[in-house]
């Protein structure tokens, strides 16, 4: 996505331009800032050879619609919606509501694209890849994928599938470290390129997964109520009560608490709670000044070493390097 060549128009102050903010970077990492009586929309991007990482963030003061066009130039994105839901049309496709937390992998041969805000802050994540690099990837992939990019070829404008996918907790790690660019180490452009491979891949085998998973496993009642279940325990993470209890008050059995949620989610509701607890841990350790020791005490472990264990496992790296690199962007 090339914001040079990208119009961005209000439906209700008309055509919106960009400004170019200094980043000190040195790694690429472009931002650009547009201000206007709605509100305020950040942009962030990365630009590699085979692709682009990029973060729109929206401030609204109010409602609006924003149209987004990019004459002469298609996209093919792995796009994810974050922090509210949001009603969007593409001229190529049609209109629908993207989901928080939800993706998808879409071409559009020409963007032209409508979203209708509401007071409050949205937030968009995605990668955006070439032709050339995603068709050499689908001559041994899945059926869908191959699809798609026939699709591709022939500029007929697609999504891989029809719907939208829950990103799983593995893709919005991923997802959280790139579009915050917490890039750690020295070969960044290296990290940048494994994290991106890594979210495509994840991406594509959880669609695959819901494929193959047999629609008839957990009812739509039963359904609603585990997704119901999902925010109250993150909600409730230091006490959300014992199966039994958390089964009574939202009126399933523990049976289907405990096969529904693995079936729906892809973890048990204890892995669910253990791994939200972690992910608030890196976000305190990355931007508070908090002892690691307290740290990972609120997290549930009282021995550090058992929480560096859980925490290099989950995210690839020890959480003392993450406090590092928080010590060094502050000097």
């Amino acid at each position: 996505m090339c914001i040079e060549r990208m119009q961005v128009t209000s439906k209700e102050f008309g055509r919106l331009y960009f400004e170019e903010v200094p980043t000190g970077s040195n790694y690429g990492l472009r931002l650009w800032y547009a201000s206007y009586p709605l509100g305020e929309i950040f942009f962030n991007e990365i630009r590699e050879e085979y692709f682009s990482v990029w973060y729109f963030h929206y401030k609204m003061k109010g409602a609006g619609s924003i149209n987004i066009q990019n004459e002469g130039s298609s996209s093919i994105a792995l796009s994810f919606t974050l922090k509210k839901n949001i009603q969007f049309g593409i001229k190529s496709l049609g209109s629908g509501l993207a989901k928080r937390n939800h993706y998808n992998l879409t071409y559009i041969p020409e963007v032209n694209c409508d979203y209708d805000f509401k007071k409050g802050e949205y937030a968009f994540f995605g990668v955006e890849f070439s032709e050339a690099y995603l068709s050499s990837l689908s001559s041994d992939d899945s059926e869908a994928f191959s699809q798609f990019i026939r699709n591709i070829v022939e500029r007929r404008a697609a999504s891989i599938t029809a719907v939208q996918h829950a990103a799983t907790s593995k893709m919005m790690d991923i997802v959280d470290d790139l579009s915050n660019f917490r890039i750690p180490g020295e070969m960044k452009k290296l990290y940048i390129k494994s994290r991106v491979m890594d979210l495509l891949r994840l991406s594509i085998e959880n669609i695959i997964s819901e494929a193959s998973r047999n629609s008839g496993d957990v009812a739509p009642a039963d359904e609603k109520k585990l997704c119901d279940i999902k925010t109250y325990l993150i909600e409730n993470l230091f006490n959300p009560g014992t199966l039994p209890e958390i089964a009574h008050r939202f009126g399933i059995n523990e049976f289907k608490l405990k096969v529904g949620f693995k079936a729906l989610f892809q973890r048990s509701v204890i892995a669910f709670v253990h791994e939200e607890r972690l992910k608030l841990a890196k976000a305190k350790i990355g931007e508070t000044g908090l002892p690691m020791k307290i740290i990972a005490n609120e997290a549930g472990y009282r021995n550090i070493s058992n929480f560096t264990t859980a925490f290099r496992k989950m995210f690839g790296y020890p959480p003392g390097y993450l406090k590092r690199m928080r010590l060094n962007d502050d000097e």
